[in-house]
């Protein structure tokens, strides 16, 4: 070998090392994902409220030294970066739902927790959501988390019907039901709802309240005509058995709501106090 044919080999040999480490430099780690829940707060002002989840995302510690965590929530696109140890931060894209918080970031010990407060189960769908790393120019792949989130919200606790709904005026039962069903199970038409009523009173201080079921209905799709059946249903129960009218009473409302088949919401107690009610 001659040398320049020497020098060629060498020069050769280190751009064929340069271009190893350039193409060892262009590959970009995809974040690892831990764990995708969710929870909710059990106070409910409002209708809505109803509905509200926030969705948690846990991904392994990220080095954002120069990195870009790309997110992307159903439609949209959120971008995520840190110059800090626990400073983020975060932009969408014009298509991120104007109702909908941004993501919230926070680093843990060896993690890293997301979260999307006010996600409306019904209005949000169910979330899609994936990432991916960006460093420079170069972008790992999409990864996502192999089971979708599963969302069941269930209210035990005693719910006021003229609260939720922002009215106190005095109606009748069936305009009651009507907008309570509005409310929960009229806001999509692709779901299904079981109904529950019951009449209940006190019959003294410290001593539990006397429950009167009244009628159980299967799940079925909403239609307008349901709050009239219902309130028939009703002001037929008291007029053939006549139960005590203390100024303690009340009607008790249970809903399930399903979506695709699979229950949704589960709210146990609403309440509407009897004296709320014009009744024949």
């Amino acid at each position: 070998m001659t040398k320049l044919d020497l020098k060629t080999f060498a020069f050769s040999f280190l751009l064929a090392s340069v271009a190893s480490i350039s193409t060892q430099a262009k590959e970009v780690a995809s974040p690892v994902l831990v764990a995708q829940t969710y929870f909710y707060d059990n106070t409910v002002s409002n209708a809505d409220d109803l509905f509200i989840i926030t969705v948690q995302n846990t991904l392994s510690d990220i080095d954002w030294d120069g990195t870009t965590v790309e997110m992307k929530i159903n439609d949209s696109t959120v971008k995520i970066t840190s110059n800090y140890k626990n400073s983020f931060n975060v932009v969408a894209d014009k298509s991120y739902p104007k109702d909908l918080a941004l993501p919230t970031v926070k680093n843990l010990t060896d993690k890293v927790q997301i979260q999307i407060p006010q996600w409306h189960s019904i209005k949000n769908g169910s979330p899609k959501i994936s990432y991916r790393c960006i460093n420079g120019e170069n972008a790992s792949p999409w990864v996502q988390f192999r089971n979708p989130l599963q969302i069941l919200i269930m209210h035990q606790e005693k719910i006021s019907v003229p609260t939720i709904l922002n009215s106190k005026n005095k109606k009748d039962l069936k305009s009651w039901i009507d907008l309570l069903l509005t409310k929960t199970v009229a806001i999509s038409p692709n779901l299904t709802y079981s109904f529950r009523a019951s009449y209940e009173y006190s019959v003294g201080p410290k001593i539990p309240w006397v429950v009167l079921p009244i009628f159980l209905a299967p799940a079925k799709k909403y239609d307008k005509a349901d709050a009239a059946a219902m309130a028939d249903a009703i002001q037929n129960y008291l007029n053939a058995n006549q139960p005590f009218k203390p100024s303690e009473s009340q009607f008790v409302f249970s809903i399930i709501v399903y979506q695709n088949q699979l229950p949704l919401l589960d709210v146990q107690e609403f309440e509407l106090p009897s004296n709320l009610t014009e009744l024949n």
